[in-house]
């Protein structure tokens, strides 16, 4: 059934209002065209419902499709002393058509994905959405959207995702989609014989090509031209030219960003030919079938074409074209069909063809997807005195952003590539850079001054190292989940590590500091171990210490002065003297010896 709803209408699924004496009803598709419908209903209805027929109120009619009940806003309505006609549109083309947006740059987006970024953009907030019929994966696309309305920003002749990125749009109610080509391949053949009054031809041999001469400067191929497979279908040879311009290495002078060798241009020129017969068959006439089903249907030959009121917009097409001994393959460009009260549908006209760009436009498209292929893009914005610039180049291994200002010799970068990422920014004024540099496995960040100090940090998965550097010398601390070391490179090259088994010191000397920040203690790089002062507790002096240890066990000690506080004892074998070189006596020995004799010299004993 045909429903009629409210401008502001949320809720499509009821039937308040159902158009039910409908006169006619026509709605009309064509690919990459409009999508809309005419009605005209009685002017004295007996629901008397015809003054509802206003402009912006939408109608809702069955399709022929697999698509849903479509929405349709009215954009234009005529009254006259019987009936009201109206003329609407698709609601989704007619209100973002009325919307607009601020003028943007797209990079690196699929198609679908840039759909949906102007949709988002909009000045007007709306329920309009992108779908989910897109697969095409293609980002190699700079969009340059210019301010205007959302319709031609998405579909428009230029600057649109349409225009840019190629395919056929399908608009269902709140949604709209960009597909490669819309329809399907069921192997649908008829036969054209005879001149039918019901049916329209159009036989156009413009632009037809079935051999093509590729060259680029003064290169030819070594057989010189390409053929068609169809060549032999017509009654002569089509030639055309296709000059690719090539930027073709000469094999002498070394060789330049983007140029090709000689073989890969002759690959590119055949693969070009082989394409355009084969995508763009250019080798086929260009031809157009209008059918009228309503005149059809009241002939005998009806039977033949009967078939076509199952195709879809979109869908392929086969005729064999007796007359001119061709088979030929077209498409459903345009359908119209009717609706009638009871929401029945009924084909109206068919239009099935073949047309193509013209050659020149195929050979220019032709050469800017090989130049966007073979060489880079380059998208770069001025300011009017040229001090500020930036610029996004691409190729097939990176893509770098870059913004300069001159006057204040400022510049930041960030290049991206399939396995690393790295942002710089550098002050020439000030001879300052810092840098970060991302890989899976790593981080990495810098900063450093054009005079050779640097400073940097590296972060692995299981380590974190930092290190600056000035001159010849440099400082390192490398920490793990087991130690952490600390590291001087200079004349000693010392390093210091602090792990479970404590802190160990390697190649160099160290010293400890009161809270004066007088040195208490320290260690010479030649191991030697200085105090200024030492203190023992009781139990240091336990015979069973370490300390009394290493005193009882130690081969000698000598001594300026010693002092003996109370009383020293220590047996008297232990008690050993030197006397005038003679060698060393016991305490027993010395007195039985030395002072024995003395006492005797003096008279004594």
């Amino acid at each position: 059934m045909i429903r009629l709803f409210k401008n502001n209408e949320a809720d499509f699924s009821h039937n308040e209002t159902v158009l039910s004496e409908v006169i006619s009803c026509k709605v009309t598709e064509e690919i990459n065209e409009d999508y809309t419908m005419e009605l005209e209903y009685p002017l004295e209805d007996t629901k008397n419902i015809s003054s509802n027929l206003v402009t912006a109120s939408i109608i809702s009619t069955p399709t022929i499709d697999r698509r849903d009940n479509q929405q349709f806003r009215i954009i234009q309505k005529e009254t006259n002393s019987n009936s009201i006609s109206v003329q609407s549109q698709s609601k989704l083309l007619a209100d973002l058509k009325e919307n607009r947006i601020r003028a943007m740059t797209i990079v690196g987006k699929t198609r679908k994905e840039a759909i949906q970024i102007i949709l988002d953009n909009a000045l007007d907030p709306h329920n309009y959405k992108v779908g989910d019929l897109d697969t095409n994966t293609n980002t190699n696309v700079i969009l340059e959207v210019k301010e205007g309305n959302l319709l031609s920003a998405i579909i428009g002749l230029e600057n649109s995702v349409l225009s840019e990125y190629g395919g056929e749009f399908i608009v269902s109610n709140d949604t709209i989609d960009i597909v490669d080509q819309r329809g399907e391949d069921n192997g649908v053949v008829i036969e054209y014989g005879k001149n039918i009054s019901s049916i329209k031809e159009t036989i156009d041999n413009t632009d037809l090509a079935t051999v093509l001469i590729p060259r680029s400067g003064d290169y030819r191929l070594h057989e010189y031209c390409m053929e068609s497979p169809n060549v032999n279908k017509y009654e002569k040879r089509y030639f055309k030219e296709v000059d690719l311009n090539l930027n073709i290495w000469d094999g002498k002078s070394e060789k330049g960003e983007g140029q090709i060798t000689l073989s890969e241009a002759y690959k590119i020129m055949r693969d070009t030919c082989n394409k355009m017969f084969i995508e763009d068959k250019v080798d086929q006439l260009k031809f157009n079938y209008s059918i009228d089903f309503i005149e059809l249907s009241k002939t005998e030959e009806y039977k033949n074409y009967k078939i076509l009121e199952t195709v879809h917009l979109g869908d392929t097409v086969y005729v064999k074209h007796k007359k001119l001994n061709l088979d030929l393959q077209g498409r459903v460009n345009k359908i119209s069909y009717t609706v009638d009260s009871e929401g029945i549908t009924s084909i109206d006209k068919i239009e099935i063809g073949f047309s193509r760009q013209s050659i020149t436009d195929i050979i220019n498209s032709t050469i800017k997807s090989i130049q966007f292929t073979e060489q880079n893009i380059l998208l770069q914005v001025s300011s009017l005195d040229n001090t500020l610039t930036s610029k996004i180049e691409m190729t097939a291994e990176q893509i770098q952003s870059t913004v300069t200002d001159t006057k204040n010799q400022l510049q930041s970068q960030i290049t991206q590539t399939a396995g690393s990422l790295t942002s710089a920014i550098t002050d020439t004024k000030n001879n300052l850079q810092s840098q970060i540099t991302q890989q899976a496995g790593q981080i990495q960040t810098t900063v450093s001054d054009l005079n050779g100090a640097k400073s940097q940090i590296t972060q692995l998965n299981n380590q974190i190292s930092s290190k600056v550097d000035e001159g010849d010398i440099s400082s390192l601390i490398e920490q793990n989940a087991e130690a952490v070391t600390i590291a001087i490179h200079n004349q000693t090259d010392m390093n210091v590590t602090f792990d479970s088994s404590g802190q160990t010191i390697q190649n160099g000397a160290f010293k400890i500091k009161d809270k004066n920040g007088n040195i208490v203690m320290w260690v010479r790089s030649d191991g030697v171990v200085m105090v200024k002062d030492l203190y023992f507790d009781n139990a240091a002096f336990s015979k069973t210490s370490n300390l009394s240890s290493a005193l009882a066990n130690m081969e000698g000690i000598t001594l300026s002065n010693l002092g003996i506080g109370n009383r020293l004892t220590i047996h008297d074998s232990d008690f050993y003297i030197y006397y005038n070189g003679e060698g060393g006596y016991d305490l027993n020995d010395y007195v039985r010896t030395v002072a024995y004799k003395l006492l005797q010299d003096k008279g004594l004993v």
